[in-house]
């Protein structure tokens, strides 16, 4: 059973207000619930979170919120890029930030859940027979920010043919998720993405965008080297990592080789980019298999261009902590406003804790790791428990005794 609500935290209620024109009033009174709950409950389906309102009976009203409430969601997304360009510059968006694209899937049950499919995890080498995939697109930047911005369900094309719909490839999504911050007037130079979506496609479409792209590339990849055509693993084995040219990053070291080739799948004849091939060294003083990282930024140096890949990971740490702390897959509404509506609602989370840890170690000197996701919510959830325990103090001192108490608090 979740702790009981009594109110919604000061410092979160503050952080609401900018909200508040988006919404009618009992909108916003719902809005402040949800986001209040999915910080301090422990699991985040709507039962579990009305459940901490047990007081007011509220799960109808957070339900209908959620499912059939007339609001945008891309007006809350957009709300969110103008409160964080709001901040002070150490703690908003920058010139120097990335922004990052990625997919996870949330394995559902049941298939009369909208939008469900079948989909292949490669993390775990197996079928989910019924799976949403979210497409994130996330701001960060080496001061450790990390605001998520947007996101989109992707769908197969079998999917979408048998329901009538339009078919977006997951490049098509990530095309119009960078033009999307682009229009939103939102400072950054460098797109970062994993190599499944290193395609001419996408790269092209960054570029005619006036901006910068690092990615990593299949092993499979075909490029020219001195005239001739290889793959990246058959070129990596002319290597020997003992020799190449060693760069220290964030307390690693790397053995890399940096060179300017041309890459077949780009489909620009021998138009070069930069290609790194990275060796990161064991405790031992061995060497990890080899990563490929690739640059339309050719003048930049290997270290520069390890260290803003390296940025990349906040996006996985992102999924790992909305799923594990937020409830990003733990919904249960069938239709898809529902659904969408609640990734909203946990990208808002996720974008206001951001706000609340940032401020907490730019004033006290602290570092990400000592403010995690985790550790906010548990700061929240005492907070709420010293509310429910200064309430039944001042009831008790009231002559209302423990019994009643805990009749009023369904308890």
């Amino acid at each position: 059973m979740n702790l009981p609500i009594l109110s919604v935290p000061e410092e979160l209620e503050l952080l609401c207000r900018p909200y508040e024109s988006l919404f009618s009033k009992p909108q916003f009174l719902q809005f402040e619930r949800f986001i209040t709950a999915l910080t301090v409950s422990n699991e985040a389906n709507i039962e579990a979170l009305s459940e901490g309102y047990r007081m007011s009976q509220s799960y109808d009203r957070l339900h209908h919120f959620v499912t059939e409430s007339p609001w945008d969601v891309n007006d809350v997304l957009e709300r969110n890029v103008s409160v964080i360009k709001e901040l002070p510059s150490d703690r908003s968006f920058s010139q120097d930030g990335c922004l990052l694209i990625d997919d996870t899937l949330i394995e559902k049950f049941g298939e009369h859940m909208a939008a469900v499919g079948k989909l292949y995890d490669h993390a775990e080498s197996r079928y989910m027979e019924y799976a949403h995939c979210l497409l994130g697109l996330i701001y960060a930047n080496h001061k450790q920010l990390r605001y998520p911005l947007k996101f989109e369900l992707y769908r197969k094309e079998d999917d979408c043919i048998k329901e009538g719909l339009e078919f977006k490839t997951k490049i098509t999504f990530a095309k119009e998720m960078v033009s999307w911050a682009v229009e939103q007037g939102i400072p950054f130079q460098t797109v970062l993405f994993d190599s499944w979506f290193f395609t001419a496609e996408l790269v092209d479409h960054i570029e005619s965008l006036g901006k910068d792209w690092i990615s990593m590339s299949k092993s499979d990849r075909i490029m020219t080297h001195e005239g001739k055509h290889t793959n990246l693993q058959e070129y990596a084995k002319t290597l020997n990592p003992e020799t190449l040219p060693e760069v220290r990053v964030e307390e690693k070291t790397y053995h890399q080789k940096s060179i300017q080739t041309s890459f077949k799948c780009l489909k620009r004849n021998l138009e070069r980019i930069r290609l790194v091939v990275s060796y990161e060294k064991k405790d031992d003083g061995s060497f990890k298999t080899p990563v490929f990282l690739v640059s339309n930024r050719k003048d930049i140096r290997p270290e520069r261009l390890i260290r803003a890949y390296q940025i990349r990971w906040s996006i996985e740490t992102f999924f790992r902590d909305s799923k594990s702390e937020l409830g990003l897959g733990e919904y249960q509404m069938r239709g898809l406003k529902g659904i969408k509506s609640h990734w909203c609602l946990v990208f808002t989370s996720a974008v206001l804790l951001e706000l609340i840890r940032s401020k907490e170690c730019s004033e006290k000197g602290l570092t990400r790791a000592d403010l995690s996701v985790g550790s906010l919510r548990q700061r929240a959830w005492g907070r709420s428990l010293r509310s429910v325990i200064e309430w039944c103090v001042k009831l008790h001192g009231q002559g209302i005794q423990a019994k009643e108490l805990c009749a009023m608090l369904k308890v």
